[in-house]
């Protein structure tokens, strides 16, 4: 392993341009810092991209391309769900992709 050594003038300079732009001293930073809730729990993460392209999704020809297109326009759509309708919609969605994914033709037998 390649070791690399930094002068402590060089550091704490540093440190104190990092603290300066961010609006406290070094010592009310690292207090800051270490002040978080703990234990730390992880968690999953999704991947984001800043911007992407909104998908045309009130175009009737429109239909997307892959997996990435399909979440990006099932998120347009989502958006316009009223609040009180959002876990109706999520059912329903769910119970589609379970429908995908089995490739059964998603006619209920309601018996």
């Amino acid at each position: 392993m390649k070791q690399i050594i930094i002068k402590e003038s060089v550091l704490r300079r540093a440190l104190l341009e990092t603290a300066i732009a961010g609006g406290s001293s070094p010592r009310e930073s690292s207090r800051t810092a270490l002040s978080t809730d703990l234990p730390l729990v992880p968690s999953e993460q999704v991947s984001v991209q800043l911007t992407v392209d909104r998908p045309a999704v009130e175009d009737p020809e429109f239909m997307p391309a892959n997996p990435v297109e399909l979440g990006r326009a099932c998120q347009v759509l989502a958006s316009a769900i009223p609040r009180e309708k959002v876990s109706d919609f999520y059912r329903d969605f769910i119970r589609i992709v379970n429908v995908a994914l089995d490739g059964s033709s998603g006619q209920r037998s309601d018996g």
